[in-house]
């Protein structure tokens, strides 16, 4: 439904001669994203609601979202698919993974953190071939990356003074969600 809505939207682009026809696959897959974020936050906001899980979802999904757009990784094979394992991943983390890491002793939950944050530095993004980009915009969004993980850990630094934990692990969650995607897709493509 998401791709057929895509290819319409493309269409119509390509009409009215707002897009080239040579980009034709960067508008469709372009339209999809747009599609499917938005269908996404309407998902997470009715999730949200009914869960009473407003701010695991918040803390798991805003660091998810921001470093995924910097750092690519695998995609699903359909936008539907897309949208039933995002929405699964926040339901998992919310109401099973998140729990259980909250029984931890927070320092461990730090150390696994910085581990992991570090790690996500030094992980170079893998886009799909559709964006296109330059050398110059890869390390541009390389820089862009690194600066969301320090302001990730800023905010995590900043929680735990206040003794909240919360947002601490489910931030946790969704910005090393990336970390595991990245690397993964780039195997994939060498396979």
């Amino acid at each position: 439904m998401i791709h057929q809505c895509a290819l319409k939207l493309t269409e119509v682009c390509c009409q009215r001669n707002w897009i080239k026809e040579g980009d034709r696959s960067w508008c469709v897959y372009a339209m999809e994203t747009r599609i499917g974020t938005t269908v996404f936050a309407v998902l997470l906001i009715v999730w949200s609601a009914v869960s009473t899980c407003w701010l695991e979802t918040i803390a798991f999904v805003l660091p998810c979202y921001l470093l995924r757009q910097r750092m690519g990784g695998w995609h699903a094979r359909t936008s539907f698919q897309c949208l039933i394992i995002s929405i699964s991943a926040v339901i998992v983390t919310c109401k099973l993974l998140g729990k259980a890491v909250m029984q931890l002793p927070t320092l461990v939950v730090i150390i696994i953190d910085v581990v992991l944050i570090i790690s996500a530095a030094v992980i170079q993004p893998a886009y799909p071939k559709q964006l296109r980009f330059t050398s110059n915009e890869i390390k541009a969004n390389v820089k862009k990356k690194n600066l969301v993980l320090v302001f990730v850990l800023i905010v995590q630094i900043a929680v735990i003074f206040f003794g909240n934990k919360t947002i601490l692990t489910y931030s946790f969650f969704g910005g090393h969600v990336d970390c595991c995607i990245s690397p993964y897709s780039k195997i994939q493509k060498r396979g």
